[in-house]
C-alpha cells in the first residue's frame, strides 16, 4: 500500500529528510520500504511507455527495474510507480551514514558516462523537487542516450563526510547488487563533481534520476505527468519491468 510522505507542504529539503527516515529497504535480505515516484500517462500509451522502460533500463541511467501499474483511473489515466533514488540516500542513513542532498539537474553524458551539469538546481532553494520541475522544459535528450549513448539525462548528487567514503562504496556496491542501480559516479574529498562543488572535507554521489524512462517517453510525444517523492511503498508490491 503506498503511504504518503508525512509533513506539511514544505520545500523540498525537507519533504526529503522526512521521506529517507521512513527507508526500510535491506539491500541482503531485497525487502522492505522505498520512495517511489509516480508518473500518469493515457492508458493507451502505456503499452509503449514499458517498451521504452525497457530500453532505458538496460543503460545505467535508470535506479531501478521495479515499477508497479496502478488502476486505471476515472480519466483514462493510468499510473506508473518507480522507485525515487534519494531511496538510496535512506539506505545510506539506516547504515549510520548521513547524507546532505545538494540538488538535482539536466547532466550530459558520454559513452554513458556523466560529464557536466548543464542545469543544476539545489534543494534548498525550491519547493518543488528539481527533477520535477525540469521534466518540462525539454532539455534533456534521454533518447539520443538510448540510441548513440551520449546526451542529456536527469540525475542528482549528494555529498558525505569523507571519513565514510570507504564505507559508502561498499555499501553502493551492494545496493546495486539488490537491484538498486544508477550511481553514476562517486567523487573526490575536496573535489568537484561534474562542475557542481562539494562542500570542504566532502565527496559527492551522483545518482541518475528515477524518472529518467518516464522523461524518455515524453520526449518521444507520449503526454506523462510526473510526481516525484510521491510516497513510500514496500518494494515487495512492485515487478520487474522484465516481468511486466
Amino acid at each position: 500500500m503506498l503511504e504518503s510522505v508525512q509533513g506539511n507542504p514544505s520545500p523540498a529539503i525537507s519533504k526529503i529528510r522526512d521521506a529517507i527516515f521512513n527507508v526500510t529497504f535491506d539491500p541482503w535480505e531485497k525487502e522492505g520500504k522505498v520512495i517511489v515516484n509516480v508518473s500518469y500517462v493515457n492508458s493507451d500509451d502505456v503499452e509503449r511507455v514499458l517498451e521504452i522502460y525497457r530500453l532505458v533500463d538496460r543503460l545505467n541511467i535508470s535506479i531501478s527495474p521495479y515499477i508497479k501499474i496502478l488502476d486505471e483511473a476515472a480519466d483514462n489515466k493510468v499510473g506508473i510507480m518507480t522507485i525515487c533514488s534519494i531511496t538510496i540516500d535512506g539506505i545510506l542513513l539506516k547504515h549510520g551514514i548521513s547524507i546532505n542532498p545538494v540538488g538535482g539537474g539536466v547532466l550530459y553524458v558520454e559513452a554513458a558516462r556523466g560529464v557536466r551539469f548543464t542545469d543544476f538546481l539545489k534543494y534548498e532553494s525550491t519547493t518543488i523537487d528539481p527533477l520535477e520541475t525540469l521534466t518540462g522544459m525539454g532539455l534533456t535528450s534521454i533518447t539520443d542516450v538510448i540510441k548513440t549513448g551520449s546526451g542529456k539525462i536527469l540525475a542528482n548528487i549528494r555529498e558525505a563526510p569523507m571519513i565514510v567514503k570507504s564505507d559508502v562504496e561498499r555499501l553502493l556496491e551492494k545496493i546495486a547488487h539488490s537491484g538498486l542501480n544508477g550511481v553514476l559516479e562517486v567523487g573526490e574529498p575536496n573535489r568537484d563533481l561534474f562542475d557542481i562543488p562539494m562542500e570542504r572535507d566532502h565527496f559527492g554521489i551522483v545518482i541518475a534520476g528515477g524518472i529518467n524512462p518516464l522523461v524518455a517517453a515524453a520526449e518521444t510525444g507520449i503526454r506523462v505527468e510526473n510526481h516525484a517523492i510521491s510516497g513510500i511503498v514496500e518494494i515487495s508490491e512492485m515487478e520487474r519491468i522484465s516481468d511486466v
